[in-house]
């Protein structure tokens, strides 16, 4: 879980974990990187996420 695309869930995804993204930040634009995978879900908020992996 984490907030950068390429850094926590692309790590995630290539460990063959599942990743949660929260969007709570603002990437500079000299750390954006191109990323190919995507989120098995999304978040707002921590309180969020027990209901998120109840689906899974």
């Amino acid at each position: 879980m984490g907030d950068r695309p390429y850094d926590d869930i692309s790590g995630a995804k290539g460990a063959g974990m599942r990743a949660v993204l929260v969007p709570h930040s603002d990437i500079p634009a000299v750390q954006q990187v191109p990323v190919d995978v995507h989120p098995d879900g999304v978040i707002q908020r921590l309180s969020d996420l027990p209901e998120l992996i109840a689906g899974w």
